[in-house]
């Protein structure tokens, strides 16, 4: 018998949470509504990065973060603006940063991967050309 299982999507815009402060708190407060609403993991997409420091990262970061852990759903964040790529693991969530998807000319320096959900909620992510292959086991 094969079970279905559910997991939640949020996709963030970062003009929203801080690159350009527009509606922030308002967004804020939608982000920590959404993730009170339900009792799935979550896994999250931003463009530029919600850990580190610098211009690659959301000026309240921090902010996004603390609603992200106190919210006790977010498996990952998946993101990206920083080319070199990282990986972190803060407080419970894994921090994957792609590498730049074309940098440079040639298809060698594509970066791409497919993430798979296993059925403990742990995310195997397979990385193509430059992207690296990590599993991202459930907290």
């Amino acid at each position: 018998m094969q079970t279905t299982q559910r997991m939640g999507l949020i996709m963030l815009m970062a003009i929203s949470i801080g690159w350009i402060p527009i509606s922030r708190a308002k967004e804020l407060y939608w982000l920590k509504e959404d993730l009170a609403s339900t009792s799935d993991p979550v896994v999250v997409f931003v463009h530029q990065r919600l850990e580190g420091t610098g211009g690659h990262t959301v000026k309240n970061a921090t902010q996004v973060r603390q609603i992200l852990q106190e919210s006790k759903r977010v498996l990952a964040v998946f993101q990206g603006h920083y080319h070199a790529g990282h990986y972190s693991h803060l407080d419970g969530i894994h921090y994957y940063t792609l590498k730049s998807v074309v940098d440079g000319s040639g298809a060698e320096n594509n970066s791409y991967a497919i993430v798979e959900v296993l059925d403990d909620y742990s995310l195997v992510v397979t990385g193509y050309r430059r992207a690296e292959d990590r599993k991202l086991v459930k907290a």
